[in-house]
């Protein structure tokens, strides 16, 4: 049955049962008591260790030649690998450009002004300015190795970076003289008191710390060059005259960069993915110097005989493999003052032998040097002795270190020598290869060519302020040194590097001035 119980009696329960519920609730609940707090140990830290500097950047580097002393009038080494600068140098259009000259004009007849470079500093820690940049410039102005309108010049500092050269004979061309490695600046402490040098002190991006001839030098990046902090820390420039060693040495991974490969290993280097095979087109060209004050080569028929002899196609295709494009004379016609029209030598062995005849000279023979630091020139030799002797010229080649080579020629004991020749390291002008190599007093003048006429026609073109006026005596003064057989020539350079592939900023320059060392990089 079911109960019926009113409304507020309901609710008077419910409240009634919530109040016992409290009570329960409170007496079940403990009295609080302080407990101790726990420590909970914080976790252990090791304690924090500096990062470890990273590793130093070192480049191995094989260059083709050696340095042949301190001085930068005696050797292209120290300009060429970042140690030394020039006032002037040539961008990659070959076109001139500023190094520690910004700018330059000619105020007189015979007086240049140079505005110098300012916050540049010497590997010493000294500044570079016009009083300095005059000591280095004189000093080279007074060798009897200085070049062209550069001998018995005279510098002098207008104020600390004005720099004044008077010269003594007129020179338009004046500035591109300057980018040549002979004329190097290196601070007056780098010499003694005899004039010689006895360190290398430049302002390049890289200071050498040790130079031991015929092994290596090691070069230290100069944190302050003006250029901005080089990349590479240690750069060791290692000394492997034979050039199959070094393209092995590549390949290995014992040499980061090597220069001037053979053309067998080039070919066989291509093929692997860790190397980069640069080849480079150069103004350098090979060529056979005769010696022509002395028999038999006095004689321009024997001269000729010897150019006509010679398959100059035949050598590139198949000794430089393609390497390289034939030359009849010193210069490119691609360059300003090139000559397209040169009237060269065509392969022709009838002819000369007819020559041969003509000059009594049938039994021809003679010596020919060679130096093998190039691998290519005994090579290219070989080809001419075997050229040579199918029209009955004997050949006594001999293959030899590019110094004994140097020593024949200071003593005059030689008949031929087959070399690679830089056209453009006396300046960026004609007049300064034909002053060295073919005037009398030529430095360089290892063809014994002695010509009054040729000497005072250079004069003219060196004294000639109109460039197009200029270039077209030296083309016809090219011409007379191909008429007159006084070299012969062979081919102009492909020059052929191998890089690892972990190097970067590696960029050959044309005219052989070198890779822009501060801008090398290596992971």
């Amino acid at each position: 049955m079911k109960v019926h119980i009113p409304l507020e009696k309901r609710v008077l329960a419910a409240l009634s049962l919530l109040a016992i519920v409290g009570l329960l609730a409170v007496g079940c609940t403990a009295t609080p008591t302080e407990v101790p707090a726990t420590e909970v140990p914080a976790a252990e830290v090791p304690p924090t260790e500096p990062p470890l500097p990273p590793e130093p950047k070192v480049l191995n580097m094989s260059p083709t030649f050696d340095a042949k002393g301190l001085s930068p009038d005696m050797t292209n080494f120290w300009t060429k690998y970042g140690a030394v600068e020039n006032l002037t140098t040539l961008d990659d259009d070959a076109a001139l450009a500023p190094a520690l000259a910004l700018a330059w004009e000619r105020t007189e007849d015979k007086i240049w002004e140079f505005e110098l470079r300012q916050g540049v500093a010497f590997h010493n820690g000294e500044p570079f300015d016009a009083d300095v940049a005059a000591f280095a410039l004189n000093r080279y102005f007074g060798l009897e190795t200085a070049s062209g309108p550069l001998k018995g010049a005279i510098a002098t500092a207008k104020d600390d970076f004005t720099l004044q050269i008077t010269t003594l004979d007129h020179a338009p061309f004046l500035p591109h003289l300057f980018m040549n490695y002979t004329t190097g600046i290196m601070h007056p402490d780098a010499f003694g008191a005899d004039g010689v040098a006895t360190e290398v002190i430049g302002t390049g991006p890289y200071r050498v710390i040790e130079w031991v001839k015929d092994e290596h030098a090691t070069l230290e990046k100069f944190a302050d060059y003006w250029a901005g902090e080089p990349r590479i820390d240690t750069i060791n420039l290692l000394r492997i005259p034979d050039p199959h060693t070094r393209a092995t040495m590549v390949r290995t991974g014992e040499l980061d960069i090597a220069e001037g490969i053979p053309i067998a290993d080039a070919i066989d280097l291509e093929g692997d993915g860790n190397i980069q095979v640069f080849a480079t087109p150069q103004t350098r060209f090979r060529v056979i110097y005769l010696t022509n004050s002395a028999p038999p080569f006095d004689d321009v028929r024997v001269r000729q005989a010897i150019n006509y002899a010679i398959d100059r196609d035949a050598m590139v295709d198949y000794v430089l493999e393609g390497y390289g494009t034939v030359a009849q004379a010193p210069f490119l016609d691609t360059l300003p003052w090139g000559n397209p029209g040169i009237d060269g030598y065509t392969y022709d062995p009838d002819k000369a032998k007819q020559l041969l005849a003509e000059a009594g000279q049938e039994q021809l023979s003679f010596r020919m040097m060679t130096y093998s630091s190039r691998a290519e020139l005994p090579l290219l030799a070989q080809a001419a002795q075997a050229q040579l002797a199918e029209i009955g010229v004997t050949v006594d080649l001999q293959v030899t270190e590019y110094s004994a080579l140097k020593k024949a020629v200071s003593d005059q004991d030689f008949d031929a020598l087959l070399i690679a020749r830089g056209p453009l390291y006396g300046g960026y002008d004609p007049t300064a290869l034909y002053s060295s190599d073919y005037t009398t007093d030529g430095s360089y003048n290892w063809s014994l060519y002695h010509n009054g006429e040729f000497d005072a026609r250079l004069a003219e073109a060196q004294s000639n302020d109109d460039s197009a006026a200029r270039y077209a005596i030296c083309q016809e003064l090219e011409q007379d040194l191909v008429d007159q057989a006084v070299n012969a020539f062979l081919n102009y350079y492909v020059g052929l590097d191998a890089v690892r592939s972990n190097v970067s900023g590696f960029k050959p320059h044309t005219l052989e001035l070198g890779s822009p060392m501060h801008l090398l990089d290596i992971d």
